[in-house]
């Protein structure tokens, strides 16, 4: 057992961080309430008399065509609802640590690092703006952490075959179908994911490298559904009732300061921190005995970082995209705070790899761990202030709720 436990010690580990991350998640997901919207999504249903078909005629007609267009989304919030809470619990804290190890297969190729990993759950928790709205409230967690994996998992077959780190075939039916459902969740990733999706089919015509039929046929996937969210009737009727400054160009400019306020209060301390990392790679890959003017240190600049960059600018597209949408909550920051994790995360790899970035790393190894450790345990006790907090206030938010039927009389199908 001893010799087992030496030769899969880096395995164990990392499995045993999911594991607890799951259980964690799950206790505070058990007492996180359920809110105001959770109760509207589902006020015309008997929660105890309703079948899949219902739901999704009431979504198409409901949301498609008079609210917002995210059909898909809201369908699977309204299951969910209308199912036993304690489904969604498990679902949610099994969906959050599949979420954290799509990030972590971004960047890291080698073999299991339950530090690195041990960072990425670290970073989700600090740098998410709005955590709980995104990643324990069900209506926002469906729409924004849950339509965020099949995004992530679609740009990881590409990434990966981009930059030659695996190079494999995909099914293209299979890309087609998951390229149906990335497209069709939120107007700002979908945007940024076509954004990036248009600059790889760019670069690989300048390359003059073959684009596969499973890469074209995910494209057609994402564009088709894609379109369809963005021409719904819905979109339009939601954008009506928003009031706003009546000229266009003031509402432009409003938006625009807007999205540039809030990358200013939520990303900047992550995009700085990326950068910092950035310049520790250059330092490490370049050559600093060459007298290179400041253009030739720039595109030198690029060449190493290029992958960082095409991510951070990605990012700031899913942010300022939403200047063409008059409705606006800080939730859209998931989408370029997760792109921003993979960046750095990138950059960390990169270090590691490179023969000074090795040494700095190995030199620092005591005061790197002893870092992660006392920020997990920051982290872990704001976990536990977290589940005492809704422990304390769940139950009197429920009643106030006044949700339709007693919860726990609602049975599974």
């Amino acid at each position: 057992m001893k010799e087992y436990f030496e030769e899969h010690r880096a395995e164990i580990i990392f499995a045993l961080i999911n594991a607890f991350v799951f259980l964690i998640m799950l206790a505070i997901n058990s007492i996180y309430p359920l809110c105001w919207d959770d109760k509207g999504v589902i006020k015309d249903f008997d929660v105890n008399n309703w079948a899949i078909v219902d739901v999704l005629k009431h979504s198409y007609y409901r949301y498609y065509l008079h609210w917002s267009g995210k059909f898909i989304p809201l369908s699977l919030a309204t299951v969910f609802t209308l199912l036993n809470k304690s489904i969604y619990n498990v679902v949610n804290s099994m969906l959050y640590v599949v979420f954290a190890n799509v990030i972590y297969g971004f960047f890291w190729k080698k073999k299991n690092n339950y530090w690195i990993l041990s960072v990425v759950y670290a970073a989700l928790w600090i740098c998410i703006p709005w955590y709980g709205t995104v990643v324990f409230w069900l209506d926002g967690t469906v729409e924004y952490l849950w339509m965020l994996i099949p995004i992530l998992l679609f740009g990881l077959a590409y990434y990966n075959n981009y930059f030659g780190y695996n190079e494999s075939r995909h099914s293209s039916i299979g890309m087609f179908m998951l390229g149906l459902l990335a497209g069709c969740g939120l107007e700002a990733t979908g945007s940024a994911l076509i954004f990036g999706l248009g600059v790889m089919v760019v670069a690989k015509k300048l390359r003059k490298t073959k684009i596969d039929r499973w890469e074209i046929l995910g494209i057609v996937g994402v564009v088709i559904s894609f379109a369809t969210l963005m021409l719904a009737p819905g979109n339009y009727s939601r954008a009506d009732i928003v009031s706003e400054i009546s000229t266009m160009y003031s509402n432009v400019f409003y938006r625009f300061a807007r999205e540039s306020f809030f990358t200013v209060l939520y990303m900047f301390p992550l995009i700085g921190v990326v950068i910092a990392l950035m310049l520790v790679l250059y330092k490490c890959s370049v050559d600093n005995s060459k007298d290179m003017d400041l253009k030739n240190r720039l595109l030198e600049f690029y060449s190493v970082c290029r992958e960082q960059i095409v991510l951070i600018v990605i990012a700031l597209v899913s942010i300022y995209v939403m200047t063409f949408v008059s409705a606006f909550a800080a939730r859209v920051f998931l989408t370029p705070t997760v792109l921003l994790i993979i960046a750095g995360g990138i950059t960390v790899r990169m270090i590691y790899d490179t023969g000074s970035g090795n040494k700095i790393i190995h030199d620092y190894n005591v005061a790197i761990r002893t870092l992660i450790v006392f920020v997990c345990v920051y982290i872990f006790s704001q976990m536990i202030m977290a589940y005492i907090s809704c422990l304390l206030s769940g139950e009197p938010i429920t009643k106030n709720i006044q949700y339709i039927n007693e919860l726990n009389d609602v049975r599974l199908l």
